[in-house]
């Protein structure tokens, strides 16, 4: 009977490194078009077979602390849930904002996803935080999720970064199947394609784009830029 659960328990374990692989390979691979075509992202199909590893090998790598954010990620609530609404009634403090959410009303949020009361003037100051892909953690008490601490990083490395481009981040929208999506007040409704992991290096990336870039007539040109690769920008404009 042992036998036969370490065997069941082998092949969960192989399943679930199978999914995974295919989760976070995902969107890794773009393809830049002609001006014509939008870039894509293509998903990428594991090859090596899983069952060729062993349970020590799967111990010793990440593969639990990645199914641990999994099961984590599936218990978070939606922020419209009705029981968020409940738990919104304690929230009457101030605290250290870094960015602005809107959940039927504005909240200034922390870096560790606290909600506490804003005052219309930080309001103005700060991004803005948009997307289903920001959660809430009844248990935690806060905004929770991969997303959210990616966008906290992401806005923690535009200021380490650059002062001013950080003070004109303007938006950071949390997408499920993209990741994240800045906006910036100097490009106004420019869409740029952040995604998620190596955010310090993309927001240097962004730092001399804008620095270059910015005050040319190409802005005008663009219908959007994708910078979820971590060594260029790739750039997409408008057909003529």
């Amino acid at each position: 009977m042992s036998q036969q659960v370490v065997s069941w328990g082998k092949r969960f374990l192989f399943f679930s490194l199978a999914l995974l692989i295919g989760l976070f390979l995902t969107q890794r691979i773009l393809v830049a078009h002609s001006v014509e075509q939008p870039v894509k992202a293509i998903g990428a199909v594991a090859q090596e077979s899983v069952e060729t590893l062993s349970l020590e090998e799967i111990r010793n790598g990440d593969i639990y602390d990645r199914i641990r954010r999994l099961d984590e990620e599936r218990t978070l609530l939606s922020l419209q849930a009705p029981e968020v609404a409940l738990h919104l009634r304690e929230v009457t403090g101030k605290g250290n904002p870094v960015a602005i959410i809107a959940i039927k009303k504005l909240y200034g949020v922390d870096s560790k996803g606290h909600l506490n009361a804003v005052s219309a003037a930080a309001a103005v100051r700060l991004p803005i935080l948009t997307g289903a892909g920001l959660k809430y953690n009844a248990e935690k008490l806060r905004v929770d999720g991969t997303l959210f601490r990616e966008a906290m990083l992401f806005i923690e490395a535009l200021r380490n970064c650059d002062e001013v481009l950080s003070q004109q981040l303007s938006e950071v929208h949390c997408d499920q199947q993209v990741g994240l999506i800045a906006y910036f007040s100097q490009s106004k409704t420019l869409p740029v394609f952040i995604g998620a992991g190596n955010l310090q290096k993309k927001a240097k990336n962004l730092k001399l784009f804008f620095e270059q870039l910015s005050a040319t007539h190409l802005m005008g040109q663009l219908r959007y830029l994708d910078a979820r690769l971590a060594d260029q920008i790739v750039v997409k404009k408008m057909k003529a």
